[in-house]
């Protein structure tokens, strides 16, 4: 029995579907993420919290995508490995508070990069910030590790970046071939982060 070119565009596209995917989620738990802005309130923490509350499920639900998170003050550490368990990682960000001065996003880079290395599935870095870096390695240079490691590196921020943090997020989304957005409104948060969510 022969298989049809058409046979090959059907089986290709469910190869497409099923592609297993890691994707650590890098959250700033700055002081500044504890602020409301516009209608993400009553903090922008909170806001971002409520849309991944809502998405990671959606993310988990094909079962081809496990998912970690890591969070980022001054310092920063991996809270989840990746996972298939929606609810681990439901729990996990509901348990997400602001952590303590200073906003090391490279640091936060570093550490996504670090449990992602090693995987052989897609491997994806999502930053999820409102900008004011001034701590910790440059997010730019942690980009070179994410680039060398083959991790796609996705931001954004909440509001409008200073122009010194635009150029380092706009250097560090053409090294890892990622994309950066800036959102200002609670429904620009829930569109994006279910475009790169099924991306």
């Amino acid at each position: 029995m022969y298989t049809t070119s058409r046979d090959y565009r059907s089986l290709e596209k469910k190869v497409k579907i099923l592609e297993l995917r890691d994707l650590v989620l890098i959250v700033d738990v700055s002081p500044s993420m504890g602020k409301s802005y516009q209608d993400l309130r009553p903090s922008k923490l909170h806001s971002v919290k409520e849309a991944l509350a809502y998405f990671i499920p959606q993310g988990l639900k094909a079962g081809n995508i496990r998912m970690g998170i890591v969070v980022f003050y001054r310092i920063a550490f991996p809270v989840l490995h990746p996972t298939e368990d929606g609810k681990k990682a439901l729990r996990t960000i509901s348990l997400l508070d602001i952590g303590g001065p200073g906003s090391a996003p490279g640091n936060g880079l570093i550490e996504a990069v670090k449990i992602l290395r090693n995987s052989v599935r897609k491997k994806k870095a999502l930053l999820l910030t409102d900008g004011g870096f001034n701590e910790g390695i440059r997010l730019d240079y942690a980009a070179v590790y994410a680039s060398n490691s083959k991790v796609r590196v996705d931001i954004v921020v909440i509001g409008e970046p200073e122009r010194s943090d635009r150029e380092v997020i706009m250097t560090t989304t053409e090294l890892t071939k990622g994309k950066a957005y800036e959102i200002k409104e609670k429904k620009e948060l829930f569109s994006i982060l279910n475009m790169i969510l099924q991306d």
